[in-house]
């Protein structure tokens, strides 16, 4: 947008590659998964107003050009009387409806507008998703100019459809990074695609830090003011070439590294950029372990996602194994052999695990680290099963309640406003400070995401928000990676298996299998199905291979 108006953010979609997959028994299938990840640009064709417009024509067509920011709206802003043409800001929030709106003559020169409310957009360019029974109510004044409809707008920001925001704005994840300055961690950004300059604006939004409802949960690598020491980001032959002011160099070497994952991660989303090279001035920014030309690969170790290649556990025959080349192989931990269990799973080390005895009754922790064994039994109710997350602390759901173990001590849970008994189950994601919840709600099951603050012996999940707005028989689910989620939906008499890209907030449903009731994942691995005949069901190369007498199967987190 111009210069004299504050800059606007929005959201896009990025699709799910669609893929011919045999079927099989009680099987059906819909798009494999798998994200594009490179939006094209779809450019929206506004049309200005015509003579002899109706004055819900010209709502309409109002609305209509909303979707086209070229030129700072300049299409849109015809359909406004003078005064409000000029002082418009079209920047302060977004308001996305769905579905077909009603457009009325309440009385001359007054028109309503009804539709349901999908989401808003704030300030800070953070998407909000609403519940379904959210309206979205606007009146408009119109007056008669030159004998002509013009509408009398008497309030800031756009509203626009959400087929519109679709085809013409895209979500982009900026990357901060954990408290512990271990993996970057996403926040979604919304931008027009018809902006050229989206390089410039993920920088500003990346310089700013990040929104009031991350920043108790994350940190940057970029001490304070830092900015953009030239206010653009270039980009040729796929290289983005970010030049920042000499508030930089205070940064030590660590936090260069990290601010430098931060650019790449961030920028390397946009298509058409492959590579960054980072300036202080005229002067390469001398950054540890790294190029002059970083790309993606360059910060793999900062990526949560990189290091998650452990083979999944399963229960058969009440032992727990790892699923190893299609083979069950016992795990080198002779103490858990001996043993019955109904559910194991480790941490990505595999020198801590967690596991349920037969009856669920009971938590046993077996802690290897320190080179010694340590174990921990915990007897307080129902268990759903345990996740140990990418920190070690182990996460399950008992009697209602969220509780956490950490090196033997049960941490209290703070949910932040959220009823707790609500919660019906909890998975970290691979990053350790975002968190999935399964809540139940007035309109069913639902799917949440919150961020963890880990401070002492308090666990505090905040920013609990809604991740899709559909979705409300979700009976499991699992991170993929760190921006899919595959999870179970019961709502028909077959159960879906879908997958939930956490950026763009896109599901498209896989599969259909009869008697799914858990599903697992890993970047670097397959997929996982578990049934309720005791058997589990592992994607190879686009088929299904059965695997019998198995269950509770898991990647580690």
């Amino acid at each position: 947008f111009s210069s004299r108006r504050r800059h606007t953010r929005y959201i896009s979609v990025t699709g799910v590659q669609t893929c011919a997959l045999p079927i099989s028994s009680g099987i059906n299938e819909g798009p494999e998964l798998g994200i594009d990840g490179k939006d094209s640009i779809i450019r929206v064709i506004a049309s200005r107003p015509q003579p002899g417009m109706s004055q819900e024509q010209i709502v309409n067509g109002f609305l209509n050009a909303s979707a086209s920011s070229d030129n700072d709206f300049a299409i849109a802003r015809d359909y406004l009387v003078p005064d409000k043409k000029d002082n418009w800001n079209p920047s302060t929030s977004i308001e996305v409806y769905e579905g077909q709106a009603q457009i009325q003559v309440v009385k001359e020169g007054e028109v309503s507008f009804t539709a349901a409310l999908n989401s808003t957009i704030d300030e800070e360019s953070r998407i909000n998703i609403s519940e379904p029974d959210e309206q979205l109510q606007k009146k408009f004044t119109l007056i008669r100019v030159n004998d002509e409809w013009r509408i009398d707008l008497d309030f800031d920001g756009l509203i626009i459809s959400k087929t519109d925001l679709n085809r013409s704005f895209s979500i982009y994840p900026i990357w901060f990074v954990d408290p512990t300055s271990s993996y970057l961690v996403p926040e979604n950004v919304i931008l027009p695609k018809s902006v050229s300059a989206n390089a410039t604006r993920l920088m500003q939004l990346l310089l700013n830090g990040p929104s009031k409802n991350f920043n108790s949960s994350v940190v940057t690598g970029f001490p304070e003011g830092s900015a953009l020491g030239i206010d653009s980001v270039p980009i040729s032959n796929g290289v983005a070439t970010v030049t920042l002011n000499e508030a930089v160099l205070k940064a030590e070497n660590k936090n260069r590294e990290i601010l430098s994952a931060q650019i790449v991660k961030t920028l390397t989303r946009i298509p058409g950029v492959s590579s960054i090279q980072i300036k202080v001035g005229t002067q390469n920014l001398n950054v540890p372990n790294s190029s002059l030309i970083q790309n993606a690969s360059t910060w793999e170790k900062y990526y949560s996602d990189a290091f998650r290649e452990n083979n999944p556990y399963l229960i058969s025959n009440q032992k727990v194994y790892q699923l190893v080349d299609d083979k069950f192989v016992d795990i080198p931990r002779s103490e858990i052999n001996l043993l019955n269990w109904s559910f194991g799973t480790s941490n990505r080390q595999e020198n801590l695990y967690a596991l349920v005895n037969p009856e669920k009754t009971q938590l046993n922790v077996f802690d290897y680290r320190n080179n010694s064994l340590k174990k921990y039994a915990y007897q307080i109710g129902l268990f759903k099963n345990p996740v140990i997350d990418v920190f070690d602390y182990i996460w399950f759901i008992s009697d209602g309640q969220i509780q956490v173990q950490k090196d033997g001590k049960i941490l209290n849970v703070d949910l932040a406003k959220f009823d707790e008994v609500n919660v019906i189950e909890v998975i970290p994601a691979p990053d350790g400070v975002r968190i999935l919840l399964i809540v139940r709600t007035v309109y069913g099951t639902e799917l949440r995401i919150g961020n963890v603050i880990r401070k002492d012996q308090v666990i505090t999940i905040t920013n609990i928000r809604k991740v899709i707005r559909d979705g409300f028989s979700v009976s499991e689910a699992s991170w993929a990676d760190e921006a899919n989620i595959l999870y179970i939906d019961k709502a028909q008499e077959i159960t879906s298996i879908f997958s939930l890209d956490s950026f763009t907030a896109i599901s498209n449903k896989l599969y259909e299998i009869s008697g799914a009731i858990d599903v697992s994942a890993s970047s670097k691995q397959r997929v996982l199905i578990e049934k309720n005949d005791g058997t589990i069901l592992e994607r190879v190369a686009g088929d299904w291979k059965l695997i019998p007498n198995s269950s509770s199967i898991n990647f580690p987190n």
